[in-house]
């Protein structure tokens, strides 16, 4: 394990950089991070065909076919054409350390020599290898070392910010909350004896499956939940998101009811809530109840503040406006600190 990680785009770019070297990448992490998914993304910016290959499903035979020369009274050998010779294209080895030995082997020629018996690959073919690591309970192989010298090898750490701009819209409400209330709950190393924990992938999946929950029963989506980010974390969402959905926003914007909560996610909820409610309504709106708006404001800790003012230039997905917050600083001294917190940040 390497004590430098990257993020997604940092790990984008440096990947760039190593395939316009000519040389070869190996991205390794937890499951579920997005390996495959940088590997899909720069083939697409390159204008590169994609070649997926799942390593431990390959087969030494399957990348070069034997065929009787009756005349010649030898075996030739064929490429079978499923790995392209010539580009752009980009061959994104999946679980390279899941593959037995006998089948890295061959695959390692490929990305590191550019070659594998009589096929010969073209400098815009480009290799991306990827696999998790031994603490990922993955069972992986190892690989020798000397090839690993010859590798570039980076660890990828996942950004809940970065991946909260990538989904945009397509992430659920509710899981965008959630994760900005509980960051440390966004990715987790699986443990012995568990099937489910939370990955980027986990909570894509369970807000996919939200999008078509409407028939469901409380149990039935508290199951859903235990089922792709486990038991734990699932409980946590299921408790969050059951209260957000409780707040009315409008009694403490229109009628000045200030909660007075202390639980970190309590807080956190009624201030998504209000948050919400002010992009929705627009600066119109604040200048009416800007009274209740600053008293909530001013009562919230301090590292709310600053998540307020965030929430409030955010607008899932859409373009970055400060219009709310601008307005919110003609009525409250405080801002102006927080936004520089925020700036700085």
């Amino acid at each position: 394990m390497l004590k430098t990680k990257v993020s997604f785009q940092s790990a984008k770019r440096i990947v760039k950089t190593v395939l316009s070297a000519k040389r070869t990448v190996f991205l390794f992490g937890p499951p579920g991070v997005g390996k495959s998914a940088l590997g899909r993304e720069i083939a697409q910016e390159l204008g590169a065909e994609l070649c997926l290959l799942d390593a431990p499903l390959v087969q030494p035979i399957d990348y070069l076919a034997a065929v009787p020369n009756h005349e010649m009274k030898k075996v030739m050998l064929y490429p079978t054409g499923f790995i392209p010779e010539k580009g752009p294209a980009v061959v994104l080895v999946d679980d390279l350390p899941h593959a037995k030995p006998y089948q890295q082997a061959p695959l390692l020629q490929m990305a590191l020599d550019r070659r594998i018996g009589p096929i010969k690959f073209s400098d815009d073919v480009y290799f991306i290898l990827t696999g998790n690591r031994e603490e990922d309970l993955a069972e992986v192989n190892p690989i020798i070392s000397p090839l690993l010298n010859r590798l570039v090898q980076l660890e990828l750490e996942p950004s809940l910010e970065e991946w909260l701009e990538w989904g945009g819209e397509t992430i659920r409400e509710e899981v965008q909350a959630f994760l900005k209330a509980y960051p440390t709950e966004f990715v987790r190393v699986p443990q012995e004896g568990q099937s489910a924990w939370p990955t980027p992938r986990s909570w894509h999946i369970l807000s996919d499956c939200l999008n078509y929950a409407e028939r469901l029963s409380s149990e039935e989506v508290r199951a859903l939940a235990y089922g792709t980010v486990g038991e734990y974390t699932g409980g946590l969402f299921f408790t969050f998101v059951a209260h957000l959905r409780g707040i009315d926003p409008t009694r403490i914007v229109e009628k000045g009811e200030i909660p007075q909560e202390t639980a970190r996610e309590r807080v956190y909820a009624y201030m998504y809530a209000v948050c919400s409610l002010l992009k929705g309504k627009g600066v119109e709106y604040l200048n009416k109840w800007a009274k209740n708006i600053v008293k909530f404001f001013d009562q919230l800790p301090g590292e709310f503040k600053t998540a307020m003012l965030k929430e409030l230039c955010s607008d899932r997905g859409k373009k970055t406006s400060m219009d709310l917050v601008e307005e919110l600083r003609k009525h409250s001294p405080q801002v102006d600190k927080h936004l520089l917190s925020l700036l700085r940040g």
